[in-house]
């Protein structure tokens, strides 16, 4: 008797010469068989070599192995088109080669069937073999959630060109780059610009608050300005109880510190004040003043200078001459009258020229608050920022800021020197 199409969904599918069976994919059917369950996964099956159809020898025409999302609909051919009186049979079942080029095609993330086609003169003829399971890349990619492709790259470099201190309704500078953060990323990444004295007795109170609040990390600025004049790799006493204090307190709240290394070009390194008397008054413009012959001494040219509103010694000594006689590194930028002006004297020349003094104490200073952060916290408990911006208060690194004409040699280009002194900003 010749075996008839089964009514319902067979129970089983039997894959012959799966990868890792020892077949090597070769001609006829093997002896050995892998039988592979009603669930099988898709991906087992896209690995055969060839796959059994439990159909029985009641197939005529051409046949052909389909993987479809419905019992009855056409899906993707897992198999090449042949007739079926040509094909090798299994115990009365067809055996059909799977077509490598053919499965890349086949979907794997829908509810999937194996289907048995049939076309015999003009008709067509569909039936379900057996009920597949998604593929185990797509079943741990829905456990994650669902994915919607874009109309568009995901990744486009131009919606970061927002210039500093500008927003844009338009511009989202996170899909400028690659890596993507979970949402609680950004919840523990709220912080605050804390600028409240620890000294103060409710610095502690306001901390509490802002743990409470959910902020979870604070960004305090120990300047260069905050390490000693005469031992420039050691914190004032004020600023280390300050800010040995502050650290203390924003481990017992759970916030991280952001520790930020910067030179103001209000205070940009260790300094000390200067007496400056002017015997004489000084014209705006003018290159040359004339000071109490007792001051000469506490001069030093290249370091020490009179104050401007928004950049310390922010008109250099020159030369100065025992006589009194002062030269400056550029013209005066306001008149001065006769008496005392307000002078530093800068631990450190401001950045550029041959020497490497300057440079030598930044990274000493780095080096200190580091380590002092370090000692308090431990080892990767705090956050360093370098250098906050170039917008404005780094008035001491172009020589621009301090010298007209600019002296010889290689003259930093980081920013801008037609700036106000070179974008030292208040």
């Amino acid at each position: 008797m010749k075996r008839t199409w089964p009514a319902t969904v067979a129970p089983v599918l039997v894959l012959v010469g799966a990868a890792g069976c020892g077949n090597g994919g070769g001609e006829g059917v093997p002896e050995r068989l892998q039988k592979v369950r009603r669930g099988a996964n898709i991906d087992r099956v896209l690995h055969a070599s060839r796959v059994r159809l439990r159909i029985g020898t009641s197939a005529r025409g051409v046949l052909t192995a389909r993987v479809a999302s419905t019992p009855r609909s056409a899906g993707a051919p897992l198999t090449r088109a042949v007739k079926a009186r040509s094909v090798k049979t299994r115990h009365g079942d067809p055996v059909l080669k799977v077509d490598a080029t053919a499965a890349r095609s086949v979907p794997r993330c829908d509810p999937l069937y194996l289907i048995a086609e049939t076309r015999t003169k003009g008709r067509v003829r569909r039936r379900a073999v057996s009920r597949l399971a998604q593929s185990a890349t797509c079943r741990q990619v829905s456990s994650r959630g669902t994915w919607h492709p874009t109309s568009r790259p995901p990744i486009d470099p131009a919606m970061g060109n927002i210039p500093f201190g500008t927003r844009s309704h338009w511009l989202q500078p996170w899909r400028s780059y690659l890596d993507t953060f979970p949402a609680s990323r950004l919840r523990d990444a709220i912080g605050i610009n804390f600028n409240v004295g620890s000294a103060e007795p409710w610095s502690d109170g306001v901390l509490r608050l802002l743990a409470r609040s959910g902020v979870r990390r604070a960004r305090m600025d120990v300047s260069w300005n905050s390490m000693q004049y005469d031992h420039p790799d050691r914190l004032t006493p004020h600023v280390a109880a300050v800010f040995g204090q502050a650290l203390r307190t924003m481990r017992k709240r759970g916030i991280r510190p952001l520790v930020l290394l910067n030179s103001s070009a209000g205070g940009p390194a260790p300094s000390q004040p200067v007496p400056l008397t002017l015997t004489r008054p000084a014209k705006r413009g003018a290159r040359m003043i004339f000071v109490d012959p007792q001051n000469v001494s506490a001069l030093v040219p290249g370091r020490s200078g009179i104050d401007a509103p928004r950049l310390l010694a922010g008109t250099l000594v020159k030369a100065a001459l025992p006589g009194g006689v002062v030269t400056l590194t550029k013209p005066l930028q306001t008149d001065l009258p006769a008496g005392r002006v307000p002078a530093s004297t800068l631990r450190f020349a401001p950045f550029g020229g041959q020497s490497t003094d300057t440079l030598d104490g930044w990274l000493s200073y780095a080096d200190s608050v580091t380590q002092f952060t370090k000692k308090v916290l431990g080892p990767g408990n705090f956050d360093v920022e370098i250098w906050n911006e170039l917008s404005s208060n780094s008035g001491f690194i172009p020589q621009s800021a301090y010298y007209n004409p600019l002296p010889a040699g290689p003259q930093p280009d980081t920013v801008d020197p037609a700036a106000p002194d070179g974008g030292a900003a208040s």
